[in-house]
């Protein structure tokens, strides 16, 4: 298996962390110290690596379509256009404009010839910056035409196509921020290795063994409707997937967390509106909406429904944000054993934040069980001389971590004792 370390230094409230990602890790530390920014961060790294050439082919295209509709708006309406819709199978996109073009050169050429306002034609050929004569017919417009926007064409691919090889990752940080709608100032200091290998530095590689990050930082979002939040979004199409055949290691999983609920979470088309819709069957077949379950419920709901779908696998990581945060005791010790046995039967790597004791020791005592501590990194965020927080690595000693736990109870004696206001 690969193994990942993922920085991020001198960013809002983090001074330096430096992450081992190799099989399960648990960030612990007070609220604000900064595990959801590491999570985030991680999330949009891993999936914008996965498809940062997608995005630069998508966005070249997108720009050269407005391109073409900007032309074909001197085209009175009663003319046959070929849009881009007309041609959307053409999957390559000079192939595409050189089936475009041709198309509306010889609409231009058959427009103009016959256009007789004077100020009309001059408009249009200013629209379209050419330099032609009154004397030239549509014809002889049209192959300047041709010739101009095969030159402008050709420098807006060449554009992109020089973002795609060059692989900048101030190019690559400013697609992530355009796709993730992310306002606020990529980290400065941020790097991701491979095998120790730098995948995010300067220049961005390519990520060999990892393809996809889910990011999951309540289990309300099952409860939401719309997309405005992409990364929930994202969680969502995933877990409305249709579920693969199940494999033996999988549906061992699955049945494990049925056993725990009583039930089973699936997916079923709503029978007067055609949509899918996320259900809870009871073991006593009880039916019921999935914002209508408890939420220690859901957050069972999303983890069941991406390994049934097949989301979560040797290439995939898995980050959560405190999921502990609606459990009961006997089920954060379930979750972390659930945890567990994905990592260790589908290989999916983790990364875990938390602030809760049970959590921390369900972790620690279910990974040195099963045989996988040395690959299960704790850490905890101290914060120093200046306000920031460092994230020390604990190896699989986690006294610090409930050292820090323990202040809540040495205020509650201090304020029994009277001591505290």
């Amino acid at each position: 298996m690969s193994n990942y370390k993922f920085n991020i230094n001198n960013y809002h409230s983090i001074s330096n962390a430096d992450i081992a990602i190799n099989g399960i890790t648990v960030l612990s530390g007070i609220n604000g110290c900064g595990k959801s920014t590491i999570g985030r961060w991680l999330y949009y790294v891993v999936n914008h690596l996965s498809n940062f050439e997608n995005d630069v082919e998508a966005d070249c295209i997108a720009y050269i379509k407005s391109k073409i509709e900007s032309w074909e708006k001197i085209l009175p309406s009663n003319y046959n256009k070929l849009t881009y819709s007309q041609l959307q199978d053409t999957t390559d996109i000079k192939q595409y404009f050189k089936i475009w073009q041709n198309g509306f050169s010889r609409l231009l050429s058959e427009f103009l010839s016959k256009e007789k306002n004077v100020e009309n034609r001059q408009r249009i050929l200013k629209y379209l910056e050419i330099n032609a004569g009154a004397s030239e017919d549509g014809a002889a417009v049209s192959k300047k035409f041709i010739n101009k926007s095969e030159n402008e064409i050709e420098l807006i691919y060449n554009h992109f196509e020089k973002i795609a090889s060059n692989r900048i990752s101030i190019d690559f940080f400013n697609y992530l921020q355009k796709k993730y709608v992310v306002s606020e100032s990529h980290p400065e200091n941020i790097s991701l290795k491979e095998d120790n290998v730098e995948i995010l530095g300067q220049t961005i590689g390519n990520l060999l063994y990892l393809q996809s990050a889910v990011f999951v930082d309540t289990p309300m979002f099952l409860s939401v409707n719309g997309d405005d939040n992409l990364i929930w979004a994202d969680v969502k199409k995933k877990i409305m997937q249709t579920s693969s055949q199940p494999k033996n290691q999988i549906k061992k999983i699955s049945d494990e967390i049925s056993d725990i609920l009583h039930g089973r979470f699936i997916v079923q088309k709503n029978p007067y509106y055609g949509n899918e819709e996320l259900k809870f069957i009871s073991n006593n077949n009880e039916s019921l909406d999935v914002e209508n379950v408890a939420t220690g419920f859901k957050t069972f709901a999303y983890i069941q429904r991406l390994i049934e779908t097949s989301n979560l696998n040797e290439k995939s990581l898995l980050i959560i944000d405190e999921p502990e945060a609606h459990l009961h005791p006997d089920w954060i010790f379930e979750y972390a054993r659930i945890l567990t046995m994905i990592y260790r039967t589908l290989g999916t790597k983790i990364v875990i934040a938390t602030h809760n004791p049970d959590m921390v020791s369900a972790m620690q005592t279910i990974t040195e069980k099963e045989g996988i501590l040395s690959n299960t990194n704790f850490y905890i965020a101290q914060k120093n001389t200046s306000g920031k927080f460092d994230y020390k690595s604990l190896s699989g000693d986690t006294e610090d971590i409930f050292k820090s736990f323990n202040v809540a109870l040495d205020k509650i004696e201090e304020y029994a004792a009277g001591n505290r206001q």
